[in-house]
């Protein structure tokens, strides 16, 4: 757990690091502003953490062969049509929240909104729907996923995906990410990191283009297709019902992530800033 500890605050050491390079060396505030409005910050910070973390040589890589299922179209309708759901479970969790923390003054960001309204270069664009999710699954669905793996494949899936969460660095986010990386973790553990890269292209490029779609027509063909997928996938898990909750019943093991008193430290630090 402490290597997981001490890959995360690499992570957040260069990303603060690379920060403060580029407001000390660079005096045009547009400029700085462009950096990472573009993309090419984040793009930059993810190269160098990894070329950090495999020069190193502090993950090493298991080259045991594992055999992965194949994905059939059943699969990958369920897969897809688990993202769909998700991504409602967690509007409808968010607008709950909202509710309910507004009574006592407090509301939760609209980030994403904000965020996609943003994006107007194609660099961004294409960071967010392909570059990104490709560097955030080997970092969470592959080096971090298969150090937890000792724990049990639900432990680290799940404890994989809360991580995940808390990297995205506020609840709005966070409450989406967390939905979604069980969904990717599941697909990485089952049907290889190459699938969940697929799927996490397919969600933040959904997500992108559902932003900008102003049509209203568009947008009701889009939930008809939308809900025809989810029907399908629900199928598929009434027929996998048995599977599913056997994996549901299985014991995540929080007690040993907890021994670790550095994982613990940077998860509640990271969880403070995500509120704060």
């Amino acid at each position: 757990m402490e290597k997981i500890a001490n890959i995360i605050l690499v992570r957040y050491l260069v990303e603060i690091v690379l920060m403060l390079l580029f407001i000390a060396f660079t005096d045009n505030q547009e400029f700085t502003e462009f950096l990472k409005m573009s993309g090419i910050f984040m793009f930059t910070s993810w190269l160098v953490f990894f070329t950090i973390l495999f020069s190193v040589k502090y993950v090493n890589k298991n080259h045991r062969k594992i055999i992965y299922r194949r994905m059939s179209k059943s699969a990958l309708l369920g897969g897809i049509g688990g993202i769909i759901i998700a991504q409602i479970l967690a509007n409808i969790i968010i607008e709950i929240l909202n509710v309910t923390l507004h009574n006592i003054g407090y509301t939760i960001q609209s980030s994403l909104v904000n965020d996609t309204s943003q994006m107007e270069s194609i660099s961004i664009i294409l960071f967010t729907c392909i570059i990104g999710p490709f560097f955030e699954e080997v970092l969470f669905r592959d080096i971090i996923l298969n150090l937890l793996k000792i724990l049990g494949n639900k432990s680290a899936i799940i404890i994989s995906a809360i991580l995940f969460a808390i990297y995205h660095g506020n609840i709005e986010q966070g409450i989406y990410a967390v939905l979604i990386g069980i969904i990717l973790g599941y697909v990485a553990t089952e049907f290889s990191l190459y699938w969940a890269v697929i799927f996490h292209v397919f969600n933040n490029s959904m997500a992108e283009v559902m932003s900008r779609i102003n049509s209203t027509e568009l947008k009701t063909v889009a939930f008809l297709l939308f809900a025809i997928i989810c029907f399908g996938a629900i199928i598929i898990y009434w027929k996998k019902r048995e599977k599913i909750f056997a994996f549901i019943k299985e014991e995540i093991q929080w007690k040993k992530c907890l021994v670790s008193k550095r994982f613990v430290f940077v998860a509640v630090t990271l969880i403070i800033f995500a509120l704060f």
